[in-house]
């Protein structure tokens, strides 16, 4: 095995590559699809398109077991502006893969080819590519859209890339990981002069507020399944409307918990 994916690495490499030369965001991964369903024709995959909109289901049979098991992996990026120097930074001005999905599409290919050469398994397996990760629920429209009606499975299995692991060990732990990522909008609207006495921490100023707010979100999130999870609260975005010398009036919070355990 480690002598076939060593052969494969370079190969590996230039897919990944592409796929970050060329990333593509929510549903409109149409470059991405396109290149994933040629991988797998060539690697001699049964091949669904259009699940979940323009979600792939590659499908690789051996054996008599009515086994069913699926490997999932998103293929959309992010809309950022990449600022690598690299020569395969995008090319799709103001789309970037920064969160690693061109490497989990390559990953979940590289699985498909080395298991359509060796064979080495009694059953079915259903290779998962979703769109729309990133803020659009691709995986839930692809459920809908009847995933698991048209390709049972008995379990999916899926990862994802983290940063400060050592290269060739994988993570694993039980319960949820990675669970969620929720969004809640928070608003104030009382004018507080700015003098010394009256600080951003003061009792009664917005900020104050939206993050007494922002906990009372938190302690009512951090259950899932009945088991504890961890939180963090990012404020994305903060937008307020004010004159010189006045704690803004009006104050706008997007936060986002994302939650694990």
């Amino acid at each position: 095995m480690t002598q076939l994916l060593h052969a494969s690495k370079e190969q590996m490499q230039s897919w990944r590559r592409h796929l970050h030369q060329h990333p593509e965001t929510e549903f409109s991964v149409f470059d991405t699809a396109a290149f994933v369903v040629q991988k797998l024709t060539e690697f001699g995959l049964v091949v669904h398109e259009g699940v979940g909109q323009i979600g792939i289901v590659g499908q690789l049979t051996k054996g008599s077991s009515n086994k069913a098991i699926g490997l999932r992996a998103d293929m959309d990026a992010l809309a950022i502006q990449e600022l690598n120097e690299f020569p395969h930074k995008s090319l799709n001005d103001g789309r970037m893969h920064a969160c690693g999905h061109d490497g989990h599409t390559t990953m979940l290919l590289g699985a498909a080819r080395y298991l359509a050469e060796t064979k080495n398994f009694d059953g079915t397996i259903y290779f998962i590519f979703q769109p729309a990760e990133e803020n659009e629920a691709g995986g839930r429209v692809m459920v809908q859209e009847g995933l698991f009606d048209q390709f049972p499975c008995d379990d999916v299995y899926g990862m994802h890339n983290m940063p400060g692991i050592p290269v060739g060990q994988i993570a694993l732990m039980p319960g949820p990981m990675m669970a969620s990522a929720d969004s809640t909008d928070s608003a104030s609207n009382t004018p507080i002069p700015c003098v010394p006495s009256n600080s951003l921490i003061m009792t009664g100023a917005p900020p104050t507020r939206l993050m007494a707010g922002s906990t009372s979100f938190l302690s009512r999130t951090n259950v899932v399944f009945g088991m504890p999870i961890w939180c963090r609260l990012r404020i994305c975005r903060l937008r307020s409307l004010s004159r010189e010398f006045e704690i803004p009036a009006d104050v706008f919070a997007q936060k986002t918990s994302i939650c694990s355990n």
